[in-house]
């Protein structure tokens, strides 16, 4: 935890959430009240993705809602910063493959109920 603080320090966060709570659960109380307390235009620093979700789904649905409320995100392990044009290049992506997703989800979900 210390060498992730020091790098989120470096790159001059101004508050560190510290969760220690199992990667399956489903409720995240540290990372819910920052979602809550967001605005426009802030960014959120995290050093791997797998810091922010555990799913890709999960995932997918925080970067489609930081588009949507405008605020920034920035993956240091990645180097990608959606402040600028590839970070956006790479938003765009993920919107892509959640539609992919939710497509795929669709056609699978009525096929099956065909076939019941």
């Amino acid at each position: 935890m210390d060498t992730q603080f020091a790098a989120l320090s470096k790159f001059g966060v101004d508050e560190i959430v510290h969760e220690k709570i199992s990667g399956v659960a489903k409720q995240r109380p540290e990372l819910d009240k920052l979602l809550d307390k967001l605005e426009s235009k802030d960014t959120i620093v995290v050093i791997r993705l797998d810091r922010l979700g555990r799913s890709s789904r999960q995932l997918i649905e925080l970067v489609l809602d930081f588009e949507a409320r405008n605020i920034n995100l920035v993956i240091l392990d990645m180097n990608i910063d959606t402040r600028t044009p590839t970070g956006t290049f790479f938003l765009t992506i993920m919107a892509g493959i959640a539609e992919m997703e939710r497509t795929i989800s669709k056609r699978e979900t009525a096929e099956w109920n065909r076939d019941r």
